[in-house]
């Protein structure tokens, strides 16, 4: 897969996100704040009818993309969610052609006070760049009580690391919690 397929498909995962309508939320500081249920602007309900995840309901955050820092080629994209009736997901699809992914301890959740928080991958290995994290509760409460500063992705070709922002950590922290108190 070429450069400019890799941006095709960047620019349609972003415009995607875009042509869902979801108002954004400002920040007014970088510190963690508490998250109400109501205030979950950016988590909306899929439905079943157009779902290929077992024809269930589930309800997803916005995506997150990120660029690879150790690769100027490498995309990635993330997206938290819950299907009814199981744990909050993390989606991650790396934009890498032949990007296979390993399925033990792929990826890890670097803060920016050195805690690292490991998961494994929940899908077989496979080639296309795509995993799969389910989180207990007690990884959804570390990871919201913690500022993300980086993830690294390891695939048998190489380790791929991604940095967050302070305003991207602090809206994964709230969709966290929104999609962990998030009832069907």
């Amino acid at each position: 897969m070429d450069r400019t397929a890799i941006c095709f498909y960047f620019v349609l995962f972003f415009l995607s996100g875009l042509a869902l309508g979801q108002e954004e939320i400002t920040y007014s500081s970088a510190e963690a704040k508490p998250v109400e249920v109501n205030s979950c602007q950016r988590v909306h309900v899929e439905d079943k009818a157009y779902n290929a995840l077992s024809k269930k309901s589930f309800a997803v955050a916005q995506p997150y993309y990120a660029r690879a820092f150790n690769a100027k080629d490498d995309f990635v994209a993330l997206q938290l969610g819950k299907r009814k009736g199981s744990k909050v997901f993390l989606y991650i699809k790396l934009f890498r052609f032949n990007a296979c992914i390993k399925n033990t301890e792929t990826l890890e959740i670097l803060t920016e006070n050195g805690i690292s928080f490991f998961f494994k991958n929940k899908f077989k290995v496979n080639c296309n760049g795509e995993m799969v994290v389910e989180l207990s509760k007690k990884d959804i409460e570390n990871l919201a009580n913690h500022k993300i500063s980086s993830f690294m992705l390891m695939s048998f070709q190489k380790d791929y690391e991604f940095h967050f922002d302070a305003e991207s950590s602090q809206k994964f922290a709230e969709d966290l919690m929104c999609l962990e108190s998030y009832k069907f």
